[in-house]
Parts: C-alpha cells; sequence; structure tokens
C-alpha cells in the first residue's frame, strides 16, 4: 500500500495472484501506477472464473472440494487456510469490472486476456504520459 520507492520510475509494475488481498484493491493499483514511469504498463494476473458454463461448473467443484485438501496435504496445515481462496477468487472484480477499478487508479488502454481456459486472467494498463 506504501512501496518504498520512488515515483514515476520502472516500466512495468506486476503483480501475481497478489492484488486479491490488497485490503484497498483501488489504492494498491493507485501505488502500482504512482511507480510506474508515464507510458509505462501496470499488469496485473489473478486467478477468475472460467466462462465456460460446463467447464466453470466442474474447475468451481474441483475449486472449493479438492484444491483445499491438496494445499492442506502439501504444506500441512489446516484445510480452513485453503478455503479461503475459492470465496475470495468468486468475490474479486473481473473483467470490465476490473478494468474499471484500474481506470479510477488512473490508467488506460486497459486489456485484459483470459489465460488456462479462464483460471487466470491478466489486466495490462498504460500509465498516460
Amino acid at each position: 500500500m506504501q512501496l518504498p520507492l520512488e515515483s514515476d520510475l520502472y516500466q512495468i509494475v506486476s503483480v501475481a495472484f497478489g492484488l486479491r488481498n490488497v485490503s484497498d484493491t483501488v489504492a494498491g493499483l493507485k501505488e502500482m501506477t504512482r511507480v510506474c514511469k508515464p507510458g509505462g504498463q501496470v499488469a496485473v494476473l489473478e486467478f477468475s472464473m472460467p466462462r465456460n458454463r460446463l467447464f466453470g461448473a466442474v474447475y468451481r467443484w474441483y475449486f472449493r472440494n479438492i484444491l483445499p485438501r491438496i494445499g492442506q496435504l502439501l504444506a500441512r496445515n489446516s484445510e480452513a487456510a485453503y478455503k479461503y481462496l475459492p470465496q475470495s477468487v468468486s468475490q474479486f472484480p473481473q473483467d470490465e469490472e476490473l478494468a474499471g477499478l484500474m481506470r479510477e487508479a488512473g490508467l488506460a488502454d486497459i486489456t485484459w486476456t483470459p489465460l488456462t481456459f479462464g483460471i487466470a486472467t491478466l489486466y495490462v494498463g498504460r500509465k498516460p504520459v
């Protein structure tokens, strides 16, 4: 939320699977925009929910029922530690809604590209010159 970096310094500023965990999404995006050079890009890679009905239904079931158990086994942690993930992904803004937050943070020319059948999406915005 307060990067210890100078303003207008980096050609690209990115975050992968972390914007969901920021307490104020727009403030986080504004901070990323602040350290980005004019004309540079801010890139956000986030989990998303697949749009395909059949694949989406299977994926949501896996995401809610199987993935938390795998995480629990691999991390030797409580299952509850991994149950937040499907809930946070389903509640996080996607597509035009996240693009709107990026515009609110001062970015322009926002695009988004679904990846891996829509399990993740890459959002890219440009800081105006």
